[in-house]
């Protein structure tokens, strides 16, 4: 009995002891809930506070007995541990049961043994004494029957109700102890809470920073676009101090803002985001330091809202003496040995001066700002816009540069010399050394000067900085480093002085000076996604620095030694550790080890080899063209999404048009940023973010997205077309829908046009298609053609069918635009022409303005055209031009027969013009024979 009831009691205290594995919550406390555990559900608005006052009141409340909070607890415990008490009872009743039934048996059996000791011993006995004998027996075994019974029936009662007392017990002592498990698991749950709340609460779920270690890259969900530099280098202690604020602009859902930095001590206390929609300032949680990845990992609260923003980084570091990064470098003055400041940032230095997004694809534009000793002269990029001295100290502030990559940075502070030069155009161009050597830059400064010159010449596009300057370092690891407007070369490499230097020096000079300054335009103005593709700045430059050479100097014949000099490049490649001139570069680790004779000297001979193939002429126009489309890009960042305060009306029309054709060419981050756009248009149709001038552009990149399987972008523009009430936001939508490269959807945008949603008169509007639906639209104005006759044939309308479908204008740009583009090239011609014949009434800065026009239209006319003839492969055929013929035949009305004619005619230009270009065995001569024609070629600078 006794244990039965013990076993029970500790049956009940392992049963509610199990808190840990969810036995006692799913068992007791939350019998209606999921069982996952609490603590697996985040707070939605945790704030660390909460663990003292969640424990204080759980603490109260557990040692409260008749607390509201534990009754329902409580009396569900009650419930179940009556239950098991009553089955107890139940099974001791049964047991006692049992033990009687033994004790009668016993008891029989007793008897049956008396009896048979009283029937042996009388058996001679007489009759009588067998009969009292007998009776004697009956009487003893009817009095021990009856004192079995009473014994049985006291029993029983004491049996009962020992069991029910101890029952009661068990009931009581379950009780007890349920109160005493309830208060200290609600305790225990209250910690645990509270415990998540303070140390693993860090807003919606995210990866930890071990997602970020040994990638490749950098990740892509934020997008460096100005950075704030400021700089205190200390000389003496070869230290350096520095701040830095990265607008940014957030892209993607993250908690995380990741971004290089090395050799550098953050101060962690520094750091913030701030946002740039309402200056709410936030900080990270953590600041992680990886530092064999050379990352800093910025851990914050909640995910950081999409949009522009602006971090700010305090930090120091040490100029080392590795000709990396920011170092220094040695110089004598006086007999006095000093220290200068040098940046060496290619390929992967920068992060060792400043954190940044130190990859060649993250380009952004840049404000330096030095504080300097006031007797050194402190250069960088960009020209001096302010100095002010403060004692032995000066703080120096340079211009904006245009937008380039983080190693393109550079600064040189120490004590220096410069001869200067302008170029014809007005470019300031210097040479630095140590002081004393001033005589030996004054070579390198010519051949500088008569280089620009060339290449403005050679590439059709100006130098893009109002100033270049070149310094001689004694301690420099490379030849030369190109970067943007601040050439740094070893001295040897730069200096040249009659007396000492052999003619191997001054063409060392020559190819040097040639080979940075070509990589102004290639490489600074254009660069490589990703040191992969080294081999194309390195290969490209190498090669045109002979050119160079060949054109300043052609009696040195350089190119008789273009064989010799690279050889080197054929001893290398014929180890078995060679490589391709483009290996793939997995880790920033990586990259140094390319920077060798195959990326250099074996990316020239193919590029002269290319060269050599394609003839001079079309190589030189295929590198003009790539500028050009450069240039596109570059002034879509220029003008950017937004209006600016007191911009040009052509600046206002020009975003539209060169964002619109930047998203019919599928340029992803137009892509990206419209789509942005549009959905918060969606949210807000007063939302700044989606100026009317910009509107068709976001639409037609929404467009280019929508297919078969995804027609979120569809609907939601025709969504926007029947909630409008403004005529001019109709037509933005009308000219938008049949954008998609889907056949599908550009039937169905086609039908909608012939909907009684759409007035007849606008119905023509919606005719521009995508270039992939040309033959989609032909089918389907072939199968509607009785509809739209019937329709439009009664006024001249039925002409923009016709021509729209048959013979289209570029789909990018609005008709009257693009027909003006036709005219662009007599009429540069004619300008550039006119202003040379008058050179000398012009002063250098309007010449240089003049030039930048031309080019950009020049360039800009390039892409029209181009775009034009992409946009219509189908209809550049003789077969195509008999089809529509054949169609028309017996169709034709006198309101469309002209029309037909010039469209057809068209047809027929367009496949001479496709036949030619196959035909054509230079291909570039062609393109600019045909732009020009009757005009000069010297006269657009080509």
């Amino acid at each position: 009995m006794g244990a039965i009831g013990v076993g029970a009691v500790a049956a009940v205290g392992s049963m509610l002891r199990n808190t840990n594995n969810g036995g006692f919550h799913n068992t007791l406390i939350h019998r209606n809930q999921p069982t996952t555990p609490p603590v697996t559900h985040q707070p939605t608005a945790p704030q660390v506070p909460v663990q003292h006052t969640l424990m204080s009141e759980v603490e109260e409340n557990a040692n409260k007995d008749s607390s509201s909070s534990d009754e329902d607890a409580y009396k569900a415990s009650y419930d179940e541990i009556k239950k098991l008490a009553k089955d107890i009872i139940k099974e001791a009743l049964v047991e006692v049961k049992d033990i009687v039934k033994e004790a009668l048996v016993e008891v029989k059996d007793i008897v049956k043994e008396a009896l048979v000791e009283v029937k042996d011993a009388n058996k001679d006995s007489s009759e009588k004494e067998e009969d009292e004998t007998k009776k004697l027996a009956k009487d003893i075994v009817k009095e021990a029957l009856v004192e079995v019974k009473d014994a049985y029936k006291a029993s029983s009662e004491k049996e009962e109700d020992e069991t029910k007392k101890l029952a009661k017990d068990i009931v009581k002592e379950a009780l007890v102890e349920v109160k005493d498990i309830v208060k200290e698991a609600l305790v225990e749950v209250a910690k645990t809470v509270a415990e998540y709340i303070e140390n693993s609460w860090t807003g919606p779920p995210q990866k930890s920073i071990e997602q970020f270690k040994g990638q490749a890259r950098l990740p892509k969900f934020a997008v460096p676009i100005f950075y704030n530099i400021r700089l205190k280098p200390d000389l003496k202690a070869c230290k350096f101090a520095g701040s830095v604020a990265i607008e940014l602009n957030i892209v993607a859902d993250t908690s995380f803002i990741v971004l290089n930095a090395a050799e550098l001590s953050v101060d962690t206390a520094s750091v913030s985001f701030t946002r740039s929609s309402n200056s709410k300032v936030l900080k990270p949680l953590k600041v992680h330091v990886v530092e064999e990845d050379e990352i800093l990992v910025l851990d914050f609260a909640n995910t950081l809202p999409i949009g522009i923003g602006s971090l700010t980084i305090h930090f120091h570091g040490t100029l080392n003496d590795k000709m990396k990064g920011f170092y220094t470098s040695t110089y004598e003055h006086n007999s006095e040995k000093k220290n200068m400041a040098v940046t060496q940032f290619e390929p992967d230095g920068a992060r060792r001066c400043f954190p940044c997004w130190d990859e060649p694809a993250c380009k952004a534009m840049f404000k330096i700002t030095l504080d300097v000793p006031s007797k050194l002269v402190a250069l960088s990029n960009m020209p001096i816009i302010e100095e002010k001295i403060d004692g032995d100290l000066k703080t120096v502030s340079y211009q904006e540069s245009p937008i380039m990559s983080t190693y393109l940075v550079a600064i040189v502070v120490g004590l220096f010399d410069y001869v200067e030069h302008l170029t014809s155009d007005g470019v300031k161009v210097r040479v630095y050394c140590q002081v004393g050597k001033l005589n030996q830059g004054r070579f390198a400064l010519d051949v500088a000067v008569r280089t620009l010159e060339l290449y403005r010449e050679y590439f059709a596009v100006p130098y893009f900085l109002p100033k270049l300057d070149m310094v001689a370092i004694p301690d420099f690891a490379f030849g030369a480093m190109a970067n943007y407007g601040l050439v740094t070369c070893c001295e040897t490499d730069l200096l040249y002085d009659n007396q000492y230097s052999t003619a191997a020096n001054k063409q060392r000079v020559v190819i040097v000076v040639a080979h940075e300054l070509a990589h102004q335009w290639f490489g600074n103005l254009v660069t490589i996604e990703w040191w992969t593709h080294l081999w194309l700045n390195e290969g490209f430059a190498t090669w045109v620095s002979y050119l160079a050479a060949n054109h300043l100097f052609p009696e040195w014949k350089v190119w008789t030694q273009f064989l010799d000099d690279y050889t080197e490049g054929l001893r290398l490649d014929g180890l078995a550790e060679s490589h391709p001139i483009e290996l793939e570069i997995n880790h920033a680790r990586e990259i140094d080890e390319i920077g060798n004779a195959i990326s250099y000297n074996k990316g020239a001979s193919v590029i002269r080899m290319l060269q050599s193939y394609l003839g001079a002429e079309c190589f030189q126009s295929s590198r003009k063209i790539a500028i050009g489309i450069f240039y596109l890009r570059v002034l879509k960042r220029k003008l950017g999404w937004e209006p600016k305060t007191g911009e040009s009306h052509l600046d206002a029309m020009l975003r539209g048009e060169v964002l619109t054709a930047l998203a019919v060419f599928g340029h992803d981050l137009t892509l990206k940023e419209a789509n942005r756009r549009f959905h918060a248009f969606l949210d807000d149709r007063n939302t700044p973010l989606l100026h009317p001038n910009i509107r068709k552009a976001a639409y037609v990149a929404i467009m280019r997205e929508v297919s078969t399987s995804n027609r979120f972008g569809y609907e939601s523009l025709l969504r926007v077309y029947r909630e409008t009430d403004s005529s001019q936001e109709k037509t933005r939508v009308l000219s938008s829908l049949t954008s998609s490269p889907d056949p599908n959807i550009i039937v169905e945008a086609l039908n909608f046009l012939l909907s009684s949603e759409v007035r007849t008169l606008d119905a023509v509007l919606g005719l521009g298609v995508s270039r992939e639906g040309r033959q989609t639209a032909w089918t389907w104005m072939k199968d509607n053609w009785e509809h739209i006759s019937k329709t439009w044939g009664s006024g001249n309308l039925i002409t923009h069918f016709v021509n729209s479908i048959v013979s289209p204008v570029c789909h990018s740009l609005s008709p009257s635009l693009f027909y003006c583009y036709l005219l662009v090239p007599q009429v540069l011609v004619f300008v550039l022409c006119v202003s040379i014949k008058n050179l000398e009434n012009l002063n250098s800065n309007a010449f240089y303005q003049l030039l930048l026009l031309v080019i950009f239209f020049f360039f800009f006319f390039l892409f029209s055209f181009s775009c034009y003839v992409l946009s219509i492969p189908q209809f550049a055929s003789f077969e195509k031009a008999k089809e529509i013929e054949e169609f028309f035949a017996s169709r034709t009305n006198s309101k469309i027969a002209r029309t037909l004619k010039q469209s057809i005619e068209r047809v027929h230009i367009n496949a001479n013009w496709v036949q030619r270009v196959h035909n054509e065995e230079h291909l570039g001569e062609t393109m600019i024979k045909f732009i020009l024609r009757d005009g000069e070629t010297k006269c657009v600078i080509l």
